[in-house]
């Protein structure tokens, strides 16, 4: 279809259903500060069919009430104005949008799960994320493949044509995003598009109409303060796609295509981004499922109820083994690095170093592990019979001995230059300088005062005894580690580990110290004995 031909098929903007009346007021008066839940229930009382469903909701088993409410004030004020707006929002659109047969109510539901979902994880992530309107991001996210319903309804038989096509695409036909070219050379215009012409007919907000137009657009800069709109309701897309949230293509098993490579990528890409921690997401996810459940349950989309809830169900358990395998993948990554770092360590002490070698191979070994962004890693390995403390370190490009470490006053210009840096440097200078003893008599892992996500971890075979042998410390930088889909538990266990078996291996070479020493101390009494 060509594009020029879209008005014929779609109708001028004035042509797409407008919301009823009834709904509009509604939700202009959710808007109203002024407005109290009496006026609202007086207005809403008026459309019989959301009275109904913001009663089902408020009594069903999510609120656990331990009596029935059947005043409609009373249920408004329990579930507040942003969860009446959002219900009167999705039945405005949902009645608007109404199918007939089994089939096309079954997929129809589908794509309405994933919608919710998708308005639910927005709305989460402009909370996470310190976006000043999450209400705004709730409609957004709802709204945002609104112009897939529109191209569903007005265009049947081509909308089947571009379906049957998107089923025949592999992860391997996927560089970038195939249905949006596959939308314009069936249906004449992207989804994207046509909702946007769908949100300025109903007249929503500007920010809400840039959201559902550019949604599918990837950063343009670096990340601001404020996160753009449009990147919350990609970011939630992406999230509700690859743990099957709904469909956002109207159909459930037929189609494997919320595991695409595009979402993932962009899951992973968005991710990064926002610096946003798998925990953290994995909390958005269970919070969204979960008010997906309750809200779903007043839509009443269609009367096979055991369908749906097996549907669910089945939806829930997959996107959280998606999560676990995650969660699994990383913690194998993070202890395939250990070992290898501590073999590395290993060798090199088999080689017999200086002291100021082996350190470096610690810290070379500990960046390798932590996949430190600012490169950073210190270490400092306790005084011995034969030598005194030293302390090396790494900090982005710059290497730091043992007498620049001791010297307050050696700050390069690079440091200097970055002052989040500068900051860090003089902390750790600081405490080597003025504690040092104190600091490697260190027995517990430790955050760093002032920054978190730096830890302090003793080198010792067990921080759990009573008084464990400590041969030094670890300054480890943990941020991205703490990003990579571990624990906090297993992350923890895991330095403890690596400490623990650099321990070990200090105490071998130690002990190769001695008796080199010894030997050598053999040699010496052997050669004056010789001259005498």
């Amino acid at each position: 279809m060509q594009t020029e031909q879209i008005t014929e098929q779609f109708g001028r903007i004035e042509d797409i259903p407008p919301l009823p009346a009834m709904a509009s007021k509604i939700i202009d008066t959710c808007f109203d500060d002024k407005a109290d839940f009496h006026q609202m229930a007086d207005l809403i009382k008026q459309d019989p069919v959301l009275t109904a469903r913001i009663l089902t909701m408020i009594n069903s088993p999510a609120f656990a009430l331990s009596t029935t409410v059947k005043d409609l004030s009373h249920a408004i004020s329990l579930l507040g104005k942003n969860q009446v707006r959002n219900l009167a929002l999705s039945v405005a659109i949902f009645d608007t949008f109404s199918v007939s047969g089994k089939k096309r109510e079954q997929e129809l539901a589908a794509f309405w799960q994933h919608c919710i979902a998708c308005a639910y994880t927005c709305e989460e992530l402009a909370k996470e994320l310190n976006y000043p309107l999450p209400e705004e991001a709730f409609i957004a996210g709802l709204l945002h493949d609104v112009g897939k319903l529109i191209a569903y309804h007005r265009l049947e038989k081509e909308y089947k044509q571009f379906l049957t096509q998107l089923k025949e695409f592999t992860d391997e036909d996927q560089p970038h995003w195939p249905q949006l070219d596959l939308e314009k050379e069936i249906l004449g215009a992207s989804h994207h598009l046509i909702g946007k012409w769908a949100a300025e007919a109903w007249n929503f907000p500007a920010p809400i109409i840039e959201a559902v137009w550019l949604h599918h657009q990837p950063p343009a800069g670096p990340r601001e303060a404020t996160p753009s709109l449009p990147l919350l309701v990609r970011f939630a897309d992406a999230l509700c796609n690859l743990y099957n949230l709904g469909s956002s293509y109207f159909v459930n098993y037929e189609l494997d295509y919320s595991t695409s490579a595009p979402y993932a990528r962009t899951f992973e890409s968005l991710k990064t981004f926002f610096r946003i921690d798998p925990e953290t997401l994995l909390n958005i996810y269970h919070t969204a499922d979960n008010r997906l459940h309750e809200f779903g349950s007043c839509l009443e989309t269609v009367d096979n109820e055991l369908y749906f809830a097996t549907i669910h169900r089945a939806n829930r358990e997959l996107g959280r083994l998606n999560l676990e395998r995650e969660r699994t993948l990383a913690e194998l990554e993070l202890k395939n690095r250990l070992l290898e770092g501590l073999a590395a360590i290993n060798q090199k002490v088999a080689d017999r170093p200086q002291r100021a070698a082996l350190i470096d191979e610690i810290i070379a070994q500990t960046l390798n592990l932590c996949q430190s962004r600012q490169q950073f890693a210190f270490c400092g390995l306790g005084p011995t019979e034969t030598s005194p403390a030293c302390w090396l370190g790494r900090f982005g490009e710059q290497q730091f001995s043992d007498k620049e470490l001791r010297s307050p006053e050696t700050i390069t210009d690079d440091i200097d230059n970055n002052p989040k840096q500068a900051k860090i440097l003089a902390t750790l200078k600081r405490l080597i300088l003025k504690k040092s003893a104190a600091l490697l008599r260190n027995s517990r892992t430790t955050p760093l005062k002032e920054h978190p996500a730096i830890l302090v971890v003793p080198i010792c075979n067990n921080q759990q005894d009573i008084d464990p042998v400590i041969h030094g410390q670890l300054f480890i930088d943990c941020q991205q580690l703490g990003q990579c889909g571990v624990s906090k538990t297993t992350l923890l266990k895991a330095l403890a580990r690596f400490a623990a078996g650099i321990s070990e291996l200090i105490e071998h070479y130690q002990m190769s110290e001695q008796v080199t020493g010894q030997a050598e101390a053999i040699t010496e009494l052997n050669r004056q004995s010789e001259e005498m």
